[in-house]
């Protein structure tokens, strides 16, 4: 596919070739490519900026392989491969992050700002009752105990949702750039139940639309959503 911004040429004297658009956000263009003959997702700095506010949001993602080593190291599921590479953009040399793609991971990925992906059937289709979710987020739980006893503090673009082979479920943590390490100025308790309450908002967009409807039938409103992220909450509690 072809990009106004990036052409197929030389990276670090590797050929690569660019196959398709992968996604457009507020910091970076991703593109689904092949370097070194093996397919990676490439992403560059987004065109919709000033150059000086492109240069500053870039100097942030470029913390990402770091931020991301850090969340795998204490077994949370993130992108496994970074590598910050070279390229040539309109004559002009920038770093660029080259990472593993979604495709490749031994896991579905879904991404919790996109409820699109999930409209007909996601993974959580098979819950015919809201009462019934509460089965399914011990996965986050554990996640979001690590979390907070790490003293990392997230943003909802960096949470995403991960089912796994066995049909369990897990958090995916993805656009880290503005992650941060708490400076003991947040409380933990206070963290953990913003997590909860975040995740339990963020299901809406992995549930498919008929199942949503349904939910909201059967009661599922505010009150019920934040009973669901206090369980949410106590289960991560019990795992510290």
């Amino acid at each position: 596919m072809p990009h106004e911004h990036i052409q197929p040429r030389e990276i670090d004297d590797t050929d690569f070739i660019i196959l398709g658009l992968l996604g457009e956000g507020g910091s970076k263009t991703v593109f689904d490519a092949i370097i070194n003959g093996k397919r990676r997702a490439l992403a560059i700095p987004n065109s919709i900026d000033d150059p000086d506010t492109q240069a500053e949001k870039w100097n942030s993602v470029l913390q990402e392989p770091e931020n991301a080593k850090l969340l795998s190291e204490l077994g949370l599921l993130t992108v496994p491969e970074y590598e910050i590479i070279t390229t040539t953009i309109n004559g002009q040399e920038l770093p660029a992050l080259s990472m593993t793609p979604f495709s490749d991971l031994p896991f579905r990925v879904f991404d919790s700002k996109d409820g699109t992906q999930t409209y007909t059937h996601g993974p959580l289709s098979h819950i015919e009752h809201f009462s019934d979710i509460s089965s399914c987020i011990t996965g986050f739980g554990a996640d979001i105990a690590t979390l907070t006893q790490s003293g990392i503090v997230l943003s909802r673009d960096s949470i995403s949702f991960a089912a796994l082979p066995d049909g369990s479920m897990r958090l995916f943590f993805y656009d880290l750039q503005n992650m941060t390490i708490n400076d003991d100025s947040v409380n933990e308790d206070d963290l953990r139940g913003d997590y909860s309450k975040l995740v339990v908002y963020m299901l809406d967009n992995i549930f498919d639309y008929q199942q949503l409807m349904r939910f909201e039938e059967q009661g599922y409103d505010f009150h019920e959503r934040m009973n669901l992220s206090q369980k949410l909450q106590a289960i991560a509690k019990r795992m510290i």
